[in-house]
């Protein structure tokens, strides 16, 4: 794509999670409050060459896009090899 050489790259991952409620209740709710990225980047390049290529990746990135720019989750169920519908926001 960009042709540009890296000779090494990590990425740490770390996230603030939670969960409330109770699973035998059947109130249990999760979320996470904040997502966050650290990226080692080893490389001949230009500082600028490689700015460009992270902000590239970064861009193109379906991850981050999804947690940037939430989009509707449609889910569908199969249960014994039936296709059922069940409701999310009702209790147990």
């Amino acid at each position: 794509m960009t042709k540009k050489r890296v000779t090494s790259a990590k990425c740490r991952c770390e996230f603030d999670a939670w969960v409330d409620g109770s699973v035998l209740k059947g109130t249990v709710h999760s979320g996470v409050n904040e997502f966050r990225t650290h990226l080692i980047i080893e490389s001949p390049e230009s500082d600028n060459d490689i700015a460009r290529l992270i902000r590239l990746a970064k861009r193109g990135c379906f991850a981050e896009q999804l947690v940037q720019n939430p989009v509707r989750l449609k889910s569908t169920y199969e249960v014994n090899g039936r296709e059922c519908e069940i409701d999310i926001d009702q209790e147990g």
